[in-house]
Protein backbone atom coordinates (compact mmCIF):
# COMPACT_ATOMS: atom_id res chain seq x y z
CA UNK A 1 0.00 0.00 0.00
CA UNK A 2 1.74 3.06 -1.31
CA UNK A 3 2.18 5.92 1.67
CA UNK A 4 -0.06 8.76 1.31
CA UNK A 5 1.09 12.21 0.86
CA UNK A 6 0.53 14.32 3.67
CA UNK A 7 0.95 18.33 3.85
CA UNK A 8 0.02 20.91 6.77
CA UNK A 9 -1.08 24.08 5.58
CA UNK A 10 -1.02 26.21 8.67
CA UNK A 11 -1.79 30.16 9.62
CA UNK A 12 -0.30 31.47 12.44
CA UNK A 13 -1.65 34.76 13.46
CA UNK A 14 -5.24 36.37 13.69
CA UNK A 15 -7.87 34.04 12.21
CA UNK A 16 -5.23 31.07 12.93
CA UNK A 17 -5.73 27.89 11.32
CA UNK A 18 -5.02 24.55 10.00
CA UNK A 19 -5.73 22.25 7.14
CA UNK A 20 -4.69 18.48 6.25
CA UNK A 21 -4.12 17.89 2.64
CA UNK A 22 -4.04 14.49 2.04
CA UNK A 23 -3.07 13.09 -2.00
CA UNK A 24 -4.48 16.18 -3.01
CA UNK A 25 -7.67 16.80 -1.17
CA UNK A 26 -8.99 18.13 1.86
CA UNK A 27 -9.32 15.90 4.69
CA UNK A 28 -9.93 18.29 7.94
CA UNK A 29 -9.47 21.90 8.74
CA UNK A 30 -9.39 23.77 12.36
CA UNK A 31 -9.66 27.47 12.99
CA UNK A 32 -8.27 27.98 16.46
CA UNK A 33 -11.11 30.19 17.70
CA UNK A 34 -13.44 26.76 18.04
CA UNK A 35 -11.18 24.97 19.92
CA UNK A 36 -9.69 28.21 22.30
CA UNK A 37 -12.80 30.11 22.04
CA UNK A 38 -11.04 33.16 21.91
CA UNK A 39 -12.76 35.34 18.75
CA UNK A 40 -10.35 34.90 16.03
CA UNK A 41 -8.00 32.96 17.98
CA UNK A 42 -6.20 34.96 19.98
CA UNK A 43 -3.32 35.68 17.52
CA UNK A 44 -1.04 32.20 18.13
CA UNK A 45 0.28 29.32 16.82
CA UNK A 46 -2.47 27.41 15.57
CA UNK A 47 -1.54 24.27 17.78
CA UNK A 48 -5.13 22.75 18.99
CA UNK A 49 -6.36 22.61 15.06
CA UNK A 50 -2.73 20.63 13.91
CA UNK A 51 -3.79 18.45 16.37
CA UNK A 52 -7.63 18.15 15.58
CA UNK A 53 -6.42 17.57 11.21
CA UNK A 54 -4.19 14.42 12.65
CA UNK A 55 -6.17 13.20 14.97
CA UNK A 56 -9.32 13.30 11.80
CA UNK A 57 -6.66 11.82 9.61
CA UNK A 58 -5.48 9.15 11.49
CA UNK A 59 -1.95 10.02 11.51
CA UNK A 60 1.01 11.26 13.23
CA UNK A 61 3.54 14.28 12.99
CA UNK A 62 5.63 11.82 12.08
CA UNK A 63 3.41 10.76 8.73
CA UNK A 64 3.41 14.43 7.64
CA UNK A 65 5.36 15.25 4.97
CA UNK A 66 5.59 19.08 4.91
CA UNK A 67 4.06 22.07 7.06
CA UNK A 68 3.01 24.72 4.65
CA UNK A 69 2.94 28.34 6.71
CA UNK A 70 0.87 30.79 4.72
CA UNK A 71 3.54 34.09 5.27
CA UNK A 72 6.77 34.38 3.73
CA UNK A 73 8.15 35.05 6.96
CA UNK A 74 12.26 34.72 5.70
CA UNK A 75 10.81 38.42 4.23
CA UNK A 76 9.22 40.10 6.99
CA UNK A 77 11.75 42.19 8.37
CA UNK A 78 13.01 43.93 5.75
CA UNK A 79 9.84 44.75 3.72
CA UNK A 80 8.71 46.63 7.12
CA UNK A 81 11.53 48.62 7.11
CA UNK A 82 10.74 49.35 3.79
CA UNK A 83 7.51 50.62 4.69
CA UNK A 84 8.97 52.52 7.62
CA UNK A 85 11.50 54.86 5.35
CA UNK A 86 9.20 55.52 2.87
CA UNK A 87 5.86 56.11 4.79
CA UNK A 88 6.08 57.11 8.51
CA UNK A 89 7.66 59.74 10.09
CA UNK A 90 6.42 58.54 13.54
CA UNK A 91 8.26 55.28 13.68
CA UNK A 92 8.60 54.02 17.38
CA UNK A 93 5.50 51.16 16.27
CA UNK A 94 7.33 49.99 13.25
CA UNK A 95 10.60 49.73 14.85
CA UNK A 96 8.72 47.78 18.10
CA UNK A 97 7.19 45.33 14.71
CA UNK A 98 10.41 45.13 13.20
CA UNK A 99 12.51 44.15 15.82
CA UNK A 100 9.53 41.61 17.09
CA UNK A 101 9.81 40.31 13.52
CA UNK A 102 13.40 39.64 13.82
CA UNK A 103 13.61 37.79 17.35
CA UNK A 104 9.92 36.35 17.35
CA UNK A 105 6.37 35.99 16.05
CA UNK A 106 7.05 35.83 12.29
CA UNK A 107 10.81 34.73 13.33
CA UNK A 108 10.83 31.50 11.54
CA UNK A 109 13.51 29.90 14.15
CA UNK A 110 10.77 31.15 16.73
CA UNK A 111 8.09 29.59 14.31
CA UNK A 112 9.54 26.06 14.55
CA UNK A 113 10.44 26.39 18.13
CA UNK A 114 7.33 26.91 19.41
CA UNK A 115 5.56 24.55 16.81
CA UNK A 116 7.86 21.41 18.31
CA UNK A 117 7.70 22.60 22.14
CA UNK A 118 4.15 23.18 21.72
CA UNK A 119 2.53 20.39 19.97
CA UNK A 120 4.81 17.94 22.27
CA UNK A 121 3.41 19.61 25.55
CA UNK A 122 -0.19 18.70 24.05
CA UNK A 123 1.01 15.20 23.35
CA UNK A 124 1.59 15.30 19.76
CA UNK A 125 3.82 12.73 19.28
CA UNK A 126 6.43 12.60 16.48
CA UNK A 127 9.59 15.04 14.47
CA UNK A 128 8.56 18.63 12.97
CA UNK A 129 8.90 17.84 9.22
CA UNK A 130 9.81 20.09 7.06
CA UNK A 131 8.90 23.96 6.94
CA UNK A 132 8.23 26.04 3.91
CA UNK A 133 6.71 29.54 3.95
CA UNK A 134 4.38 30.66 0.99
CA UNK A 135 3.86 34.29 0.05
CA UNK A 136 0.47 35.21 1.66
CA UNK A 137 -1.43 36.74 -0.99
CA UNK A 138 -0.21 33.58 -3.15
CA UNK A 139 -1.97 31.45 -0.67
CA UNK A 140 -4.96 33.51 -0.93
CA UNK A 141 -5.14 32.88 -5.02
CA UNK A 142 -4.46 29.43 -4.33
CA UNK A 143 -7.28 28.92 -1.83
CA UNK A 144 -10.18 30.42 -4.07
CA UNK A 145 -8.87 29.29 -7.78
CA UNK A 146 -7.60 25.59 -6.97
CA UNK A 147 -11.44 25.12 -5.44
CA UNK A 148 -13.35 26.65 -7.78
CA UNK A 149 -14.57 25.14 -10.82
CA UNK A 150 -13.13 27.65 -13.27
CA UNK A 151 -10.22 26.18 -15.90
CA UNK A 152 -9.55 30.07 -15.80
CA UNK A 153 -10.14 33.46 -13.66
CA UNK A 154 -9.10 36.17 -12.79
CA UNK A 155 -8.19 36.07 -9.33
CA UNK A 156 -8.11 39.02 -6.84
CA UNK A 157 -7.14 38.74 -3.74
CA UNK A 158 -8.07 41.53 -0.95
CA UNK A 159 -6.95 42.37 2.72
CA UNK A 160 -5.23 44.23 5.21
CA UNK A 161 -1.39 43.33 4.37
CA UNK A 162 0.23 40.26 3.62
CA UNK A 163 3.86 40.54 3.72
CA UNK A 164 4.02 44.15 1.47
CA UNK A 165 0.85 43.28 -0.86
CA UNK A 166 -2.59 45.13 -0.02
CA UNK A 167 -4.31 43.78 -3.25
CA UNK A 168 -3.18 41.76 -6.44
CA UNK A 169 -4.83 40.65 -9.32
CA UNK A 170 -4.01 37.30 -10.77
CA UNK A 171 -4.08 34.84 -13.65
CA UNK A 172 -5.23 31.44 -12.85
CA UNK A 173 -5.32 28.51 -16.19
CA UNK A 174 -5.20 25.33 -15.44
CA UNK A 175 -3.01 24.83 -12.54
CA UNK A 176 -0.96 27.88 -12.88
CA UNK A 177 -1.45 31.62 -11.46
CA UNK A 178 0.33 34.06 -12.53
CA UNK A 179 1.09 37.59 -10.91
CA UNK A 180 -0.65 40.26 -13.32
CA UNK A 181 -0.74 43.65 -11.14
CA UNK A 182 -0.12 44.19 -7.17
CA UNK A 183 -0.96 46.60 -4.85
CA UNK A 184 1.25 47.50 -2.29
CA UNK A 185 1.25 48.94 1.63
CA UNK A 186 0.11 51.85 2.55
CA UNK A 187 -2.61 51.40 -0.46
CA UNK A 188 -5.12 48.86 1.62
CA UNK A 189 -8.19 48.33 1.37
CA UNK A 190 -8.32 46.70 4.09
CA UNK A 191 -6.70 49.15 6.53
CA UNK A 192 -9.28 51.69 4.78
CA UNK A 193 -12.36 49.85 5.58
CA UNK A 194 -10.46 48.97 9.52
CA UNK A 195 -10.35 52.56 10.02
CA UNK A 196 -13.36 53.72 9.47
CA UNK A 197 -14.84 51.09 11.48
CA UNK A 198 -13.42 52.34 14.41
CA UNK A 199 -14.72 55.68 14.03
CA UNK A 200 -17.89 54.14 13.67
CA UNK A 201 -17.58 52.96 17.10
CA UNK A 202 -16.67 49.28 16.31
CA UNK A 203 -13.75 46.83 16.26
CA UNK A 204 -11.73 46.66 14.06
CA UNK A 205 -10.80 43.40 12.22
CA UNK A 206 -13.99 42.27 13.75
CA UNK A 207 -16.83 44.94 13.07
CA UNK A 208 -15.99 45.26 9.80
CA UNK A 209 -19.55 43.40 8.53
CA UNK A 210 -21.53 45.96 10.77
CA UNK A 211 -20.03 49.03 8.69
CA UNK A 212 -21.44 46.92 5.63
CA UNK A 213 -24.45 46.19 7.90
CA UNK A 214 -25.50 49.83 8.60
CA UNK A 215 -24.12 51.13 5.01
CA UNK A 216 -27.92 50.45 3.58
CA UNK A 217 -29.22 52.86 5.72
CA UNK A 218 -27.37 55.71 4.97
CA UNK A 219 -27.16 57.91 1.23
CA UNK A 220 -25.47 59.46 -1.19
CA UNK A 221 -24.02 63.03 -0.21
CA UNK A 222 -21.63 65.02 -2.33
CA UNK A 223 -20.81 66.89 0.70
CA UNK A 224 -19.57 63.06 2.31
CA UNK A 225 -18.11 62.34 -1.30
CA UNK A 226 -16.08 64.91 -1.52
CA UNK A 227 -14.67 63.98 1.93
CA UNK A 228 -13.86 60.76 1.10
CA UNK A 229 -11.90 62.06 -2.06
CA UNK A 230 -9.34 63.29 0.06
CA UNK A 231 -8.52 59.77 2.04
CA UNK A 232 -9.45 57.38 -1.40
CA UNK A 233 -8.42 58.08 -4.59
CA UNK A 234 -9.19 55.98 -7.76
CA UNK A 235 -7.38 56.37 -10.37
CA UNK A 236 -7.56 54.81 -13.64
CA UNK A 237 -5.50 51.78 -13.08
CA UNK A 238 -5.33 51.74 -8.86
CA UNK A 239 -6.44 53.55 -6.08
CA UNK A 240 -4.63 55.73 -3.30
CA UNK A 241 -4.92 56.13 0.28
CA UNK A 242 -3.90 58.93 1.88
CA UNK A 243 -2.26 58.06 5.05
CA UNK A 244 -2.38 60.97 6.55
CA UNK A 245 -5.87 60.25 7.29
CA UNK A 246 -5.46 56.36 7.49
CA UNK A 247 -2.79 54.27 9.06
CA UNK A 248 -1.64 50.60 10.60
CA UNK A 249 -0.67 50.54 13.97
CA UNK A 250 1.67 47.55 14.50
CA UNK A 251 1.13 47.69 18.08
CA UNK A 252 -2.46 47.19 18.11
CA UNK A 253 -2.20 44.78 15.12
CA UNK A 254 -5.19 47.24 13.65
CA UNK A 255 -6.01 50.34 11.44
CA UNK A 256 -6.78 53.22 12.95
CA UNK A 257 -7.45 57.10 11.94
CA UNK A 258 -5.30 60.29 12.96
CA UNK A 259 -7.17 63.15 14.34
CA UNK A 260 -6.76 64.54 10.52
CA UNK A 261 -9.51 62.39 9.60
CA UNK A 262 -11.84 63.87 13.01
CA UNK A 263 -11.18 66.98 11.50
CA UNK A 264 -12.56 66.19 8.15
CA UNK A 265 -15.44 63.76 8.83
CA UNK A 266 -16.32 65.31 12.59
CA UNK A 267 -16.45 63.37 15.74
CA UNK A 268 -16.39 60.02 15.83
CA UNK A 269 -19.16 57.47 17.33
CA UNK A 270 -18.36 56.66 20.72
CA UNK A 271 -19.51 52.63 22.08
CA UNK A 272 -22.95 52.54 22.98
CA UNK A 273 -23.91 55.83 21.23
CA UNK A 274 -26.97 55.68 18.93
CA UNK A 275 -26.60 56.00 15.06
CA UNK A 276 -27.12 59.04 13.62
CA UNK A 277 -28.20 59.51 10.01
CA UNK A 278 -24.39 61.11 9.57
CA UNK A 279 -23.13 57.89 11.15
CA UNK A 280 -24.86 55.73 8.30
CA UNK A 281 -23.30 58.31 5.52
CA UNK A 282 -20.08 57.78 6.52
CA UNK A 283 -21.03 54.21 6.65
CA UNK A 284 -22.82 54.29 2.82
CA UNK A 285 -19.40 56.31 1.77
CA UNK A 286 -17.08 53.69 3.23
CA UNK A 287 -18.94 50.93 1.31
CA UNK A 288 -19.34 52.85 -2.11
CA UNK A 289 -15.63 53.69 -2.44
CA UNK A 290 -14.92 50.40 -1.68
CA UNK A 291 -17.22 48.94 -4.14
CA UNK A 292 -15.90 51.31 -6.78
CA UNK A 293 -12.07 50.80 -6.03
CA UNK A 294 -12.81 46.95 -6.43
CA UNK A 295 -14.89 46.83 -9.40
CA UNK A 296 -12.36 49.10 -10.95
CA UNK A 297 -9.53 46.47 -10.82
CA UNK A 298 -11.93 44.07 -12.25
CA UNK A 299 -12.53 45.95 -15.01
CA UNK A 300 -8.92 46.67 -15.11
CA UNK A 301 -8.12 42.98 -14.55
CA UNK A 302 -10.60 41.57 -16.78
CA UNK A 303 -8.75 43.74 -20.37
CA UNK A 304 -5.60 42.77 -19.07
CA UNK A 305 -6.10 39.10 -19.20
CA UNK A 306 -9.42 39.03 -21.07
CA UNK A 307 -10.97 36.10 -18.04
CA UNK A 308 -14.51 36.55 -17.26
CA UNK A 309 -14.87 34.75 -14.54
CA UNK A 310 -13.88 35.97 -11.26
CA UNK A 311 -12.58 34.49 -8.02
CA UNK A 312 -12.17 36.61 -4.71
CA UNK A 313 -10.50 35.63 -1.17
CA UNK A 314 -8.88 37.78 1.28
CA UNK A 315 -10.43 39.21 4.25
CA UNK A 316 -11.99 41.99 2.27
CA UNK A 317 -13.49 39.44 0.05
CA UNK A 318 -15.74 38.58 3.06
CA UNK A 319 -17.84 42.00 2.23
CA UNK A 320 -21.14 40.09 0.15
CA UNK A 321 -22.15 43.72 -0.73
CA UNK A 322 -19.15 43.83 -2.71
CA UNK A 323 -18.67 40.62 -4.16
CA UNK A 324 -22.35 41.13 -5.40
CA UNK A 325 -21.40 44.43 -7.30
CA UNK A 326 -18.62 42.26 -9.03
CA UNK A 327 -21.57 39.95 -10.20
CA UNK A 328 -23.70 42.26 -11.34
CA UNK A 329 -20.84 44.02 -13.84
CA UNK A 330 -21.74 43.24 -17.41
CA UNK A 331 -18.40 41.90 -18.18
CA UNK A 332 -18.24 39.07 -15.64
CA UNK A 333 -19.77 35.70 -16.38
CA UNK A 334 -19.54 34.07 -12.59
CA UNK A 335 -17.61 35.18 -9.02
CA UNK A 336 -16.40 32.62 -6.72
CA UNK A 337 -15.60 33.43 -3.66
CA UNK A 338 -13.59 30.86 -0.99
CA UNK A 339 -15.90 30.40 2.14
CA UNK A 340 -13.02 30.79 4.64
CA UNK A 341 -12.14 34.12 2.72
CA UNK A 342 -10.35 35.74 5.32
CA UNK A 343 -6.50 34.57 6.89
CA UNK A 344 -8.24 31.54 8.14
CA UNK A 345 -8.31 30.07 4.32
CA UNK A 346 -4.82 30.59 3.91
CA UNK A 347 -3.95 27.29 5.60
CA UNK A 348 -6.13 25.82 2.83
CA UNK A 349 -3.98 27.65 0.09
CA UNK A 350 -0.63 27.22 1.20
CA UNK A 351 -0.78 23.73 1.58
CA UNK A 352 -2.33 23.59 -2.26
CA UNK A 353 0.98 25.58 -3.17
CA UNK A 354 3.24 23.24 -1.96
CA UNK A 355 1.78 20.64 -2.97
CA UNK A 356 1.36 22.75 -6.92
CA UNK A 357 5.62 23.14 -6.40
CA UNK A 358 6.40 19.06 -5.68
CA UNK A 359 5.00 18.81 -9.64
CA UNK A 360 1.59 17.51 -8.34
CA UNK A 361 -1.55 19.05 -9.96
CA UNK A 362 -3.77 20.77 -7.13
CA UNK A 363 -7.08 20.59 -8.44
CA UNK A 364 -7.82 17.10 -7.44
CA UNK A 365 -11.64 18.54 -5.76
CA UNK A 366 -14.13 21.23 -6.47
CA UNK A 367 -15.22 22.66 -3.00
CA UNK A 368 -18.17 21.24 -2.58
CA UNK A 369 -18.98 21.14 0.91
CA UNK A 370 -17.75 23.06 3.50
CA UNK A 371 -17.95 20.17 6.82
CA UNK A 372 -14.18 19.70 7.42
CA UNK A 373 -14.63 20.79 11.26
CA UNK A 374 -15.10 18.39 14.28
CA UNK A 375 -18.22 16.36 14.44
CA UNK A 376 -19.83 14.62 17.69
CA UNK A 377 -21.98 11.20 16.94
CA UNK A 378 -25.35 10.61 18.32
CA UNK A 379 -23.63 8.47 20.65
CA UNK A 380 -21.36 10.68 22.34
CA UNK A 381 -24.14 13.92 22.32
CA UNK A 382 -26.23 10.71 24.39
CA UNK A 383 -23.21 10.50 27.26
CA UNK A 384 -23.14 14.44 27.77
CA UNK A 385 -26.91 15.26 27.97
CA UNK A 386 -27.41 12.20 30.52
CA UNK A 387 -23.93 14.05 32.09
CA UNK A 388 -25.56 17.03 32.22
CA UNK A 389 -29.06 15.36 33.43
CA UNK A 390 -31.03 17.08 31.04
CA UNK A 391 -34.14 15.98 29.61
CA UNK A 392 -34.72 15.13 25.94
CA UNK A 393 -36.28 13.25 23.08
CA UNK A 394 -34.88 11.04 20.57
CA UNK A 395 -36.56 11.73 16.88
CA UNK A 396 -35.75 9.57 13.65
CA UNK A 397 -37.72 12.43 12.12
CA UNK A 398 -35.64 15.22 13.74
CA UNK A 399 -36.27 17.21 10.80
CA UNK A 400 -39.99 17.05 10.47
CA UNK A 401 -39.97 17.32 13.82
CA UNK A 402 -37.85 20.82 14.17
CA UNK A 403 -39.72 22.07 10.31
CA UNK A 404 -43.22 22.59 12.69
CA UNK A 405 -41.71 24.01 15.36
CA UNK A 406 -39.99 26.88 13.29
CA UNK A 407 -43.53 26.98 11.96
CA UNK A 408 -44.61 27.33 15.32
CA UNK A 409 -42.53 30.66 15.29
CA UNK A 410 -39.77 28.83 17.74
CA UNK A 411 -35.86 29.62 17.83
CA UNK A 412 -33.80 26.13 16.75
CA UNK A 413 -30.04 25.85 17.66
CA UNK A 414 -29.30 23.44 15.22
CA UNK A 415 -26.29 21.31 15.83
CA UNK A 416 -25.68 18.40 13.06
CA UNK A 417 -22.65 16.76 11.91
CA UNK A 418 -19.44 17.91 11.08
CA UNK A 419 -18.65 21.34 11.85
CA UNK A 420 -18.82 24.50 8.76
CA UNK A 421 -15.10 26.19 8.24
CA UNK A 422 -15.31 29.91 7.75
CA UNK A 423 -17.55 32.73 9.73
CA UNK A 424 -21.00 31.51 8.13
CA UNK A 425 -22.90 28.61 9.37
CA UNK A 426 -24.32 26.91 7.02
CA UNK A 427 -26.53 24.39 8.62
CA UNK A 428 -24.54 22.29 10.80
CA UNK A 429 -24.15 24.65 13.74
CA UNK A 430 -26.99 27.33 13.18
CA UNK A 431 -29.55 29.18 14.92
CA UNK A 432 -32.84 28.64 12.75
CA UNK A 433 -35.89 30.54 12.66
CA UNK A 434 -39.05 31.41 10.51
CA UNK A 435 -38.67 34.28 7.85
CA UNK A 436 -42.28 34.54 6.98
CA UNK A 437 -42.66 36.69 11.19
CA UNK A 438 -41.62 40.10 10.59
CA UNK A 439 -40.80 40.66 14.00
CA UNK A 440 -38.44 37.86 13.79
CA UNK A 441 -35.09 39.55 13.28
CA UNK A 442 -35.63 41.96 16.08
CA UNK A 443 -36.49 39.14 18.32
CA UNK A 444 -32.86 37.38 17.54
CA UNK A 445 -30.87 40.32 17.44
CA UNK A 446 -32.30 41.32 20.65
CA UNK A 447 -32.94 37.73 22.77
CA UNK A 448 -30.46 35.79 21.19
CA UNK A 449 -27.50 37.43 19.37
CA UNK A 450 -27.60 40.30 21.61
CA UNK A 451 -26.32 42.76 18.62
CA UNK A 452 -27.28 45.51 16.84
CA UNK A 453 -31.04 46.26 15.74
CA UNK A 454 -29.74 46.88 12.34
CA UNK A 455 -28.05 43.45 11.64
CA UNK A 456 -29.58 41.78 9.19
CA UNK A 457 -29.96 37.95 8.57
CA UNK A 458 -29.10 35.31 5.57
CA UNK A 459 -31.74 32.95 4.28
CA UNK A 460 -31.06 29.28 3.63
CA UNK A 461 -33.46 27.97 0.41
CA UNK A 462 -33.39 25.12 -1.59
CA UNK A 463 -31.39 25.83 -4.37
CA UNK A 464 -34.22 24.48 -6.52
CA UNK A 465 -36.54 27.14 -5.72
CA UNK A 466 -33.82 30.09 -5.11
CA UNK A 467 -35.14 31.77 -8.53
CA UNK A 468 -38.93 32.29 -7.01
CA UNK A 469 -37.07 34.47 -4.46
CA UNK A 470 -33.76 36.16 -6.24
CA UNK A 471 -32.26 37.97 -9.65
CA UNK A 472 -30.00 36.28 -11.11
CA UNK A 473 -29.38 33.59 -9.21
CA UNK A 474 -28.27 29.40 -10.30
CA UNK A 475 -25.78 28.27 -7.09
CA UNK A 476 -24.96 30.59 -4.01
CA UNK A 477 -24.14 27.94 -1.37
CA UNK A 478 -21.92 29.84 0.91
CA UNK A 479 -23.84 33.41 2.01
CA UNK A 480 -20.44 35.33 0.33
CA UNK A 481 -22.22 36.71 -2.19
CA UNK A 482 -25.62 39.40 -2.25
CA UNK A 483 -28.22 39.00 -4.47
CA UNK A 484 -31.13 41.46 -4.98
CA UNK A 485 -34.51 39.81 -3.93
CA UNK A 486 -37.54 39.70 -6.70
CA UNK A 487 -40.95 42.63 -6.33
CA UNK A 488 -42.46 41.64 -2.77
CA UNK A 489 -40.21 39.03 -1.63
CA UNK A 490 -39.59 41.35 1.31
CA UNK A 491 -42.92 41.34 2.12
CA UNK A 492 -42.76 37.70 2.30
CA UNK A 493 -39.64 36.79 3.95
CA UNK A 494 -39.50 40.40 5.81
CA UNK A 495 -36.63 38.77 8.35
CA UNK A 496 -34.20 37.97 5.38
CA UNK A 497 -34.22 40.89 3.31
CA UNK A 498 -32.32 43.74 4.13
CA UNK A 499 -33.44 47.33 3.95
CA UNK A 500 -32.14 48.03 0.41
CA UNK A 501 -33.64 44.86 -1.00
CA UNK A 502 -30.66 42.45 -0.96
CA UNK A 503 -29.93 38.94 0.32
CA UNK A 504 -27.17 37.04 1.24
CA UNK A 505 -28.46 33.30 0.85
CA UNK A 506 -26.89 30.24 1.39
CA UNK A 507 -28.83 27.44 -2.05
CA UNK A 508 -28.83 24.19 -0.43
CA UNK A 509 -28.39 20.91 -2.46
CA UNK A 510 -29.23 17.20 -1.17
CA UNK A 511 -25.01 16.63 -2.11
CA UNK A 512 -24.46 19.03 0.01
CA UNK A 513 -26.08 18.76 3.03
CA UNK A 514 -29.03 16.14 2.80
CA UNK A 515 -30.27 16.61 6.52
CA UNK A 516 -30.62 20.27 6.17
CA UNK A 517 -32.32 20.49 2.42
CA UNK A 518 -34.86 17.89 3.99
CA UNK A 519 -35.48 20.35 7.01
CA UNK A 520 -35.97 23.08 4.51
CA UNK A 521 -38.05 20.83 2.38
CA UNK A 522 -40.38 20.08 5.44
CA UNK A 523 -40.75 23.46 6.19
CA UNK A 524 -41.74 24.46 2.36
CA UNK A 525 -44.27 21.65 2.87
CA UNK A 526 -46.09 23.63 5.66
CA UNK A 527 -45.78 27.56 4.83
CA UNK A 528 -45.27 26.95 1.04
CA UNK A 529 -42.10 28.93 1.02
CA UNK A 530 -38.71 27.17 0.79
CA UNK A 531 -36.84 29.46 2.70
CA UNK A 532 -35.71 29.51 6.32
CA UNK A 533 -33.67 31.98 8.66
CA UNK A 534 -30.28 31.20 9.16
CA UNK A 535 -27.94 32.46 11.58
CA UNK A 536 -24.51 31.41 13.23
CA UNK A 537 -24.52 29.68 16.48
CA UNK A 538 -23.06 31.96 18.69
CA UNK A 539 -23.50 35.14 20.26
CA UNK A 540 -22.11 38.75 19.36
CA UNK A 541 -18.31 38.84 19.93
CA UNK A 542 -17.90 34.65 20.54
CA UNK A 543 -16.57 32.15 18.02
CA UNK A 544 -19.33 29.38 16.87
CA UNK A 545 -20.59 26.78 18.74
CA UNK A 546 -18.27 23.46 17.91
CA UNK A 547 -18.88 20.90 21.11
CA UNK A 548 -22.65 20.12 22.43
CA UNK A 549 -21.53 21.45 25.82
CA UNK A 550 -20.88 24.79 24.00
CA UNK A 551 -24.20 24.60 22.28
CA UNK A 552 -25.91 23.60 25.59
CA UNK A 553 -24.40 26.58 27.37
CA UNK A 554 -25.82 29.05 24.20
CA UNK A 555 -28.68 27.08 24.47
CA UNK A 556 -29.87 28.39 28.12
CA UNK A 557 -27.83 31.41 27.97
CA UNK A 558 -30.12 33.00 25.26
CA UNK A 559 -33.56 32.94 24.28
CA UNK A 560 -33.71 29.81 21.55
CA UNK A 561 -36.37 27.68 22.51
CA UNK A 562 -35.07 24.32 21.45
CA UNK A 563 -32.01 22.70 21.09
CA UNK A 564 -31.66 19.67 18.85
CA UNK A 565 -28.37 17.94 19.04
CA UNK A 566 -27.65 15.39 16.07
CA UNK A 567 -31.47 13.26 16.67
CA UNK A 568 -32.10 14.80 20.25
CA UNK A 569 -34.71 17.76 20.94
CA UNK A 570 -34.03 19.28 24.48
CA UNK A 571 -36.97 21.99 24.78
CA UNK A 572 -37.29 24.57 27.51
CA UNK A 573 -40.22 23.87 29.60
Amino acid sequence: MNKKLNIIGIFPKENASACLLQDGKIIAVGEEERFNRIKTGGGGLPLNSIKYVLEEGNISLDDVDCIAVAWNCKKYPDYMEKYRDEHLTNRSSIDFLIEKGKTATWNPEYIEFKLRTGLQMMGVSGELPEIKYVPHHLCHAASTFYLSKFKEALILTIDGSGEENTTVIWKGVGDKITKVKEINIPNSLGWFYSAITEFLGFRSNSGEGKVMGLAPYGSEIQEMRDKFEKIMKITEDSYEIDTSYIYYDERSYSAKFTDKLVDLLGSPRKKGEEFTLFHKDVAYMAQSFLEEAVTNLVSLGIKETGLNNVCVAGGVGMNCKMNGKILEMDEVNDVFVVPPSSDNGTSIGSALQVYKSMGLNPREQELESVYYGPSFSNEEIKRILDYCKLNYTYHDNIEEVVAEKIYDNKIIGWYQGRMEIGSRALGNRSILANPLNKDMKDIINSNVKHREAFRPFCPSMLKEDAGKYLENIDSAPYMIVAYQAKDGVDKLLPSVVHVDNSVRPQTVTKEQNLRYWNLINEFKKLSGESVILNTSFNIAGEPIVCTPQEAIRCFFGTGIDILTLGNYLIEKS
